[in-house]
């Protein structure tokens, strides 16, 4: 059995994407994305952190707020102790995204 590990949304940007550099100079950059799922008079809106390192992270650093943008990618958590206290968070490890614009 092999197993699979592919998040794959395609929604709005929910923010203006944020770029930063680590100390050896690799970009990385964070957006978020909101995917809106629709049941007759209901809707349910999910919140996506993406993260792009590299060459799709260059990709990715002029998606504005409320651009569609489509992402492919792995769901990943990282972990960390902040004052004794493990903490976690997940998110999408971008290694496609396509920026559609506005619609």
């Amino acid at each position: 059995m092999s197993d699979i590990n592919k998040y794959e949304i395609k929604g709005r940007a929910g923010m203006d994407a944020e770029t930063r550099y680590t100390q050896t100079g690799k970009q990385l950059t964070r957006f978020s994305v909101a995917t809106t799922e629709k049941s007759g008079s209901n809707e349910y809106t999910t919140w996506h952190i993406c993260k792009a390192w590299e060459a799709v992270a260059q990709q990715c650093q002029d998606i504005a707020k409320g651009d569609v943008v489509h992402v492919i990618g792995k769901f990943r958590t990282e972990s960390w102790e902040k004052d004794g206290v493990k903490k976690y968070a997940s998110y999408c490890l971008a290694s496609k995204v396509e920026v559609e614009g506005k619609e």
